[in-house]
């Protein structure tokens, strides 16, 4: 880090001006005490406190390299713990625009949008308002799109959920979809919303049978509201901050304080070091940023790719000593034993333990020297140097434990934000599926299909079709590993895998329990277990809607298994280790278990729970949010944070299901040897 960035820093660290003022007072009274010897042992020990000079010397390095290497550790510590906070809401905000564009895809493919757009009477009012109850209903299982309109190529709203909202828009991004014929998300001014900004998705939609697009669907996600609510959910620890969300462009396109960072102006930052920083009034502050996640599995155009998200820290605020203590409490001896040093503070280190034997050195020669020449002039200058040597060591290990717990109290929270979002993303990665499979499970082709197979009415083609439409929704979502349509007694009629599978039976509990949610909402989630009644053949969830007839007459149900390769995406997608101020060596890792222990998701293929040894410190059917410190069977130490599912909104005791989730995530602090 260059010296200027350096001493900017220094001036908000208060203990760093302590640190400086005590170095400087021992190095003085070192130079003195050197001087003095010199003078006092004329040329009895003249070689010794030439030595000792040049040992005075290296001391005053090393006060500089120490000092500087605490002020690097220390802002590199508040930058990156902030960065993780940034990443924390851009992945669960970016996964959650990500999936609300995949059911815009889902959605303007259904049969029912197809078929009103391909009639070509867009003005019959009876069909509208027949597609607007059914739009409601998928408003009311989704529950987070703020609208769902439809529009023909001129841009003249059809259908809108929402009351007062008609005539013709000439929002450039909805009118670019129609024209193009491609799927486009923006958070936009909307003519219809009086200018106001809000994230929408747009789906063209075609007239079969003209081949040609005739209209187009625009589903409107809130998005401040929900920004909103992540970033009260996710609060950062210290006073102050300001949360920004910014385009390609730096157009500030969210902030969580308008009155500083009014959305919509374009911002500018000072890099140093590879590290943003911003003036906040007349204060100056670090931003530490996260760029959007990238692995956007819609496949479209989306529009957060391009995004940064900046997480602005006062420096005032971020160095104050008073924000830095966390409620665990360290063993003293990980403070000065532990593998999460870095190289240069070892260094600084080993350097200051050098000067500390050197000092050592020159007291016992010096007795040596006193005694053999009867010198005893020399006696009280050495207990000076072993005072000094005794006062520089102190302080040495003083600055640098404070530095490691410094570092262990924002690795605690920063593994405490990576369990807890990773428990909230799999939490909101089940609401989706489950409402992916509610509201398949109302499709009318589904139900007449299996209408027609009751009655013993099915030719060869119908189950052909129903295969093709349940490969088209496997092929939109791609995160189910099958997707399985079965009747009353459970027999498999079609599945989107055709492997094998389709002369299996879904189990009779599965059964009974989807009789018992006939005419609601509600829907069926297995243990984590191989679905026999798949083609797939690793363990999973799967989640279950009962079908039923125009009646209300349970007459099957369908099935979504569950890749289980998505929870260790949900588990990679926070687990960055450049995020953590770690070596190369250190070693960190996650994992999800369920309540029986069986271990759904791990980023470390050799994990043994049993190592872990959780009796009497964790229960996984009754499982609590902690944090501790484990030493494993192999001998080594981790930081484990622990955060279980209980309480979150899929979770909730009183729901069809009681599963518990819970992820650990571990890091090694100290290696079998030290």
């Amino acid at each position: 880090m260059e010296q200027q960035t350096v001493n900017m820093l220094s001036t908000y660290m208060p203990n760093i001006g302590h640190y400086r003022t005590q170095f400087s007072s021992l190095n003085s009274l070192l130079g003195k005490t050197t001087l003095t010897g010199k003078i006092s042992s004329l040329d009895i020990a003249e070689n010794l406190f030439e030595f000792m000079e040049a040992t005075q010397q290296k001391f005053n390095n090393l006060q500089d390299r120490l000092i500087d290497t605490l002020i690097e550790q220390n802002f590199y510590n508040r930058y990156k713990e902030a960065s993780v906070s940034a990443a924390i809401i851009a992945n669960l905000l970016v996964h959650t625009i990500d999936g609300c564009s995949l059911d815009a895809i889902a959605l303007a493919k259904g049969s029912r949008l197809v078929r009103f757009f391909s009639d070509g009477d867009l003005k019959n009012e009876e069909k509208i308002q027949i597609l607007k109850k059914h739009l409601q209903h998928y408003q009311n299982i989704y529950t987070i799109y703020k609208n769902i309109i439809l529009v023909n190529t001129q841009g003249e709203i059809i259908l809108s959920l929402e009351k007062d909202i008609s005539g013709t828009t000439k929002n450039s991004h909805i009118l670019e979809a129609i024209k193009n014929n491609e799927k486009i998300e923006a958070l936009s001014p909307l003519d219809f919303y009086g200018g106001k900004r809000e994230l929408i998705s747009i789906v063209p939609i075609m007239n079969e049978s003209l081949h040609q697009c005739a209209g187009a669907l625009i589903t409107i996600f809130d998005f401040y509201q929900e920004i909103d609510q992540i970033c009260q959910y996710f609060t950062y620890h210290l006073p102050q901050t300001i949360l920004l969300v910014v385009d390609g462009k730096n157009n500030i396109i969210y902030s969580d304080n308008e009155h500083r960072f009014p959305i919509g102006e374009n911002v500018h930052f000072t890099t140093k070091e590879n590290c943003n920083f911003i003036e906040v009034g007349k204060r100056q502050a670090f931003a530490a940023c996260c760029e959007s996640v990238k692995n956007i599995k819609s496949g479209s155009k989306s529009i957060a790719v391009d995004w940064k998200f900046y997480r602005i820290v006062p420096l005032q605020v971020a160095f104050n000593p008073r924000g830095a203590e966390n409620d665990f409490k360290i063993p003293e001896d990980f403070l000065n034993n532990s593998s999460l040093r870095t190289e240069n503070l070892d260094a600084v280190i080993l350097e200051a333990e050098n000067i500390n034997e050197d000092l050592g050195d020159v007291v016992i020669n010096g007795e040596i020297i006193a005694s053999k020449s009867r010198s005893y002039a020399l006696n009280p200058i050495l207990d000076s140097i072993r005072l000094l040597s005794d006062q520089i060591n102190f302080l040495c290990i003083q600055s640098i434990e404070n530095l490691q717990r410094s570092i262990f109290n924002s690795l605690f929270s920063i593994i405490d934000g990576y369990a807890r979002s990773s428990i909230q993303l799999l939490d909101r990665y089940f609401y989706e599926k489950s409402n992916n499979c509610r509201w398949i499970s109302h499709s009318s082709i589904f139900r007449k299909y299996l209408s027609a197979h009751m009655n013993s009415q099915l030719e060869s083609s119908d189950t052909r079709r129903i295969i093709a439409k349940l490969e088209d929704i496997n092929k939109t979502y791609t995160s189910y590993a099958d997707i399985v349509l079965f009747n009353t007694n459970g027999a498999v009629l079609a599945n989107s895998h055709l492997i094998k599978g389709t002369h299996h039976t879904v189990s009779s509990e599965s059964i009974v329990a989807l009789k018992g949610m006939a005419n609601s909402n509600r829907y069926y989630l297995s243990n984590f277990e191989v679905p026999q009644f798949s083609g797939s053949t690793d363990a999973s969830y799967t989640f279950m809607a009962p079908i039923c007839d125009e009646l209300g007459h349970f007459i099957g149900g369908v099935a979504f298994v569950i890749k289980v390769e998505e929870f260790k995406e949900i588990l990679v997608s926070f687990l960055q280790k450049e995020s953590f101020l770690l070596g190369e060596n250190n070693e960190i890792f996650t994992f999800f278990i369920d309540q029986d222990k069986n271990i759904i998701a791990t980023t470390k293929d050799d994990v043994n729970l049993d190592s872990f040894k959780l009796e009497n410190k964790f229960d996984p059917r009754n499982p609590k949010s902690q944090k501790q410190i484990m030493t494993l069977d192999n001998g080594a130490t981790y930081l484990v944070s622990i955060e279980p599912s209980v309480g979150y909104r899929e979770f909730k005791a009183g729901s069809t299901h009681r599963h518990f989730i819970s992820c650990f995530i571990c890091i090694k602090i100290r290696d079998e040897d030290l």
